[in-house]
């Protein structure tokens, strides 16, 4: 509809315009004749009354020719005839039918046409005629016209106009709106829902194609455009199938990686109790014992075989494989049971593992627990291979107010603060901007894949979080893992 308001409008003025050029040209055409006829006419009557005038005079003498000025009006109600002598006019009209004779001179006749307004607004014409008569004076035939039916004339010229416009600018509009409800409206509401479709989602080539001009072209045009769209989402479809699938085994992979190296701590965490279970069942076995006795050995078997048992559910929780679900979690209680799972390995190494959580701290977050056990695992096993020597790890957790244009687009956030410190031998400088970068290792060839903190990065991003390495002014590394805090949960 805008579309057809917009090329009437432009049609409307166009037919406007050229309307008002022909009228104006037509309307000063028409007016000039009519008044030229209005001329010829009084000049053509005067010439024959004067005439009668002269004739009636010599005959009849003045009073004769007088009555026949009276009978010439009272018989032609459109001209008033008024008969003077031209020495009895005043000086100023004598003077103006003088100078307007001498220049609109007819013939020699000198017949004045001149164009009067009274004070009431109303415009004659009049004409003077000059002629002599038997008295020896020189007399003047007035003829005074009223213009009112020039007026008339004029006011039907610009109705015509007026209903011809109207006429044209109703027809044109008809058949302006068919055409364009027919061959552009629909068209053009086809391809706009198309094209509303096709930003949802939908990009079946389904427009159906009619005729040559620009419209269908441009329908073809969006169908070949859907196609190829159709192509290039099965193609990404399968990459990101793909790309997911890869990255999942790549994870796990990981995380396979991480168990490895914790599994000789393990082991060694296992071998204690073991040793336990083996030699108070060879005690019941072999000596004989009295039923308190024998209930005291399997408590402490019992005791052990709990400890050995919750070692390894630990162990396959994390080597577990499974998708992402976020749920409301203490991020204490996830830390906690990291710290159970690498502690054997950090005794193993003479490492102290620390879990220092600041008093008052809200831990609860929204996040996939598994995920999140896997980032920290992860940075604190990499801090353990960094140690050539016994030292210290600790994980310390705080809330704080973080305002990032990047991170939290330039607001104040509540946020849970990871903090992974180590006093190991730190990270080079010219390293700093390469770890995250997938397959960069710094460890012996055979020794690492190069994924983990890479891995890390993407899903502390998952979690709505992120991870950063900072420098610290003393000896050792240090890395941030920071998550919303659960007033503020990430989709």
């Amino acid at each position: 509809m805008k579309l057809f308001l917009a090329l009437y409008s432009w049609l409307l003025i166009s037919i406007v315009i050229l309307l008002a050029i022909d009228g104006n040209i037509s309307y000063e055409t028409a007016i000039r004749q009519f008044d030229a006829d209005m001329a010829d006419q009084a000049e053509q009557i005067g010439l024959i009354v004067t005439g009668m005038i002269t004739e009636t005079w010599q005959e009849n003498g003045e009073h004769r020719a007088m009555r026949l000025i009276e009978n010439a009006n009272a018989a032609n109600k459109r001209i008033r005839f008024r008969w003077f002598f031209l020495d009895d006019l005043p000086a100023e009209r004598r003077t103006v039918i003088a100078a307007r004779a001498e220049a609109t001179a007819d013939s020699g006749r000198g017949i004045v046409s001149l164009i009067e307004t009274t004070q009431q607004k109303e415009r004659y014409r009049v004409t003077y005629v000059p002629t002599d008569v038997p008295s020896g004076r020189r007399g003047v035939l007035e003829l005074t016209q009223s213009l009112a039916p020039l007026a008339d004339y004029t006011r039907k010229m610009l109705i015509r106009s007026l209903v011809i416009t109207a006429l044209l600018a109703t027809i044109s509009g008809i058949i302006l709106y068919v055409f364009i409800h027919v061959k552009i409206r629909g068209p053009l509401e086809r391809l706009s829902a198309k094209a509303v479709r096709i930003g949802k989602g939908d990009i079946d080539p389904d427009l159906p194609v009619k005729g040559s001009d620009e419209l269908a072209d441009l329908a073809r045009t969006m169908n070949d455009m859907c196609t190829r769209l159709l192509i290039a989402k099965g193609k990404i479809h399968f990459e990101h199938e793909a790309r997911i699938k890869t990255l999942e085994q790549l994870r796990h992979s990981e995380k396979l990686s991480t168990i490895g190296r914790i599994t000789a701590g393990i082991a060694h965490e296992l071998g204690t109790p073991l040793n336990v279970v083996d030699g108070r069942a060879a005690m019941i076995v072999k000596e004989d014992l009295d039923r308190r006795e024998t209930r005291e050995y399997a408590r402490i078997i019992r005791q052990q075989a709990e400890k050995m048992s919750t070692i390894i559910r630990q162990l396959l929780d994390f080597s577990r494989r499974g998708t992402t679900q976020k749920a409301l979690q203490s991020a204490e209680v996830i830390l906690r049971q990291v710290v159970g799972l690498l502690q054997p390995l950090a005794d193993r190494q003479h490492a102290t593992l620390t879990l220092a959580v600041e008093p008052g701290t809200d831990s609860l977050v929204c996040v996939d627990g598994g995920q999140v056990q896997q980032i920290v695992t992860n940075l604190v096993v990499n801090a353990l291979q960094a140690m050539t020597e016994p030292g210290s790890i600790t994980i310390a957790v705080a809330n704080e107010e973080v305002c990032s244009v990047e991170r939290t687009d330039g607001r104040r956030k509540r946020v849970l603060k990871i903090a992974v410190v180590d006093d190991g031998p730190g990270i080079a400088e010219h390293h700093r901007e390469h770890l995250f970068e997938p397959f960069f290792t710094t460890k012996q060839t055979g020794s690492g894949t190069g994924l983990g903190l890479s891995i890390a990065r993407e899903l502390a991003e998952e979690q709505g979080g992120w991870l950063e390495a900072c420098t610290r002014p003393e000896r050792g590394a240090c890395f941030w893992f920071i998550l919303p805090c659960c007033a503020e949960p990430s989709a």
